[in-house]
């Protein structure tokens, strides 16, 4: 059983704002399509039921046993709490202000096996932060290679490498930024043997994000990260004869 929603609670807040939403008469004879706003009082009355509930809690206690475990690479925890049968009310809970769920927070601390027990267990590979980042950009920033292949081979769902955080930054221009050549490298290689088609590695190598209009290639030309520059270049000569045959 997950996590239960909030219910609908339907108490008596400031005068003219007892009304959860209007209903579906009167949004056909007014014509117009609107939803009115729960008042302060009853979203803090949903608020306490929900965090109050003893299953949230429950997740909340494990999320937060679970996040300690993997990031400080207690592994042998890690694994009985992936064990447990209730695992899916808290494996992808987000914890903290800045919404890292266990996964993301186990990869930014350079925890390898904790991360791949996981990944194994069923953990969410594109959840996101709430700066949109996700597991992979987190291995990207942190040069973590050992985590390339475990998350872009997991079967059914492997992580999307074409996804932006809310910076517009793939996982490669991260990597780009900070001139992790071996972390760069193993995603190409990963992604080659994955069946990547030279045009989508062309376009995740070189597509300048709209905001800045930055790159992959141009962040490593920026940080002045000539290796990965060479390597880069090099790869792009190769995809484009492929384009080109």
């Amino acid at each position: 059983m997950g996590v239960p929603r909030p219910r609908g609670i339907r108490g008596t807040g400031a005068r003219g704002h007892d009304t959860v939403e209007a209903s579906a008469a009167a949004t056909e004879e007014s014509g117009a399509a609107e939803r009115l706003m729960l008042p302060w009082s009853q979203l803090q009355l949903q608020r306490y039921e929900v965090e109050s509930d003893p299953i949230v809690q429950l997740a909340n206690e494990k999320a937060d046993q679970l996040m300690t475990a993997a990031v400080y690479g207690a592994t042998e925890v890690v694994r009985e709490l992936c064990a447990s049968p209730r695992l899916h009310m808290y494996i992808d809970q987000p914890c903290g202000d800045d919404g890292k769920t266990v996964l993301i927070a186990s990869t930014e601390a350079g925890r390898t096996e904790a991360s791949i027990l996981l990944i194994d267990a069923g953990a969410e590979i594109d959840a996101r932060d709430a700066d949109g980042r996700t597991a992979l950009m987190a291995a990207a920033w942190q040069g973590e290679v050992n985590l390339v292949a475990p998350l872009l081979s997991r079967p059914q769902h492997a992580a999307n490498v074409f996804l932006r955080a809310d910076n517009g930054w793939t996982a490669l221009m991260f990597a780009c930024a900070e001139g992790h050549v071996s972390w760069v490298s193993a995603l190409l290689e990963q992604l080659t043997q994955g069946g990547a088609s030279p045009e989508a590695l062309i376009d995740l190598i070189e597509y300048e994000e709209r905001h800045d209009g930055r790159s992959a290639i141009g962040l490593a030309r920026e940080h002045a990260h000539s290796e990965l520059v060479s390597l880069l270049e090099a790869r792009l000569v190769e995809l484009n004869a492929q384009c080109s045959e």
